[in-house]
């Protein structure tokens, strides 16, 4: 996937633990996501949507022609399901 700000759907998927992504299902559309880059650059993403999907349903990893971030986790019984945050890039 893309670097996240450039053209495309940057994938970023990570363990839901308290250090990783634990937090992410508390995240809303509106909220917005900063990712400082290694040179200290700064991109700014407005989530735009969320959702729980099955594993199988992998539609969310497809590329896009906008600036966008994808940030998954396990959720539900047993870790059964995806949690999903859509963000756009901020211009």
């Amino acid at each position: 996937s893309p670097v996240p700000g450039q053209s495309g759907n940057s994938i970023l998927y990570g363990h839901n633990w308290p250090c990783l992504l634990g937090n992410l299902t508390k995240i809303k559309p509106g909220d917005k996501i900063e990712i400082v880059m290694s040179n200290t650059e700064k991109k700014n993403f407005i989530v735009m949507f969320t959702s729980i999907v099955d594993p199988n349903q992998t539609h969310i990893l497809s590329q896009t022609t906008d600036a966008r971030i994808t940030i998954y986790t396990c959720t539900g019984f047993l870790d059964s399901k995806r949690f999903v945050a859509t963000a756009v890039l901020q211009r």
